[in-house]
């Protein structure tokens, strides 16, 4: 996810864009923190994949971005932070 107008909201890496980007599914207000549920939908043949995420950093330095991965029944959790904006999910 990226904060600035123009570039992606979300980067797949080498193993091309995801199949299919949808509108925002939900957020609510945790706190002082907004969390916001995106969804998206991947093949199953993309074998290496990155997601970077850049929301918000340019606004606040500390931002912390968690990214929850749900698929197959597992659960994969990635914490991006400034200089740490692309990961690989494994």
């Amino acid at each position: 996810m990226a904060a600035k107008r123009g570039q992606p909201v979300a980067s797949a890496g080498a193993a091309g864009p995801p199949d299919e980007i949808r509108p925002p599914i939900g957020m609510e207000l945790k706190g002082h923190s907004p969390w916001i549920y995106l969804q998206t939908k991947m093949s199953v043949k993309q074998f290496q994949t990155s997601l970077s995420n850049a929301l918000l950093f340019d606004f606040f330095p500390d931002q912390v971005n968690i990214v929850n991965i749900h698929n197959h029944g597992k659960k994969t959790s990635l914490a991006f932070k400034r200089g740490d904006q692309e990961q690989e999910i494994p």
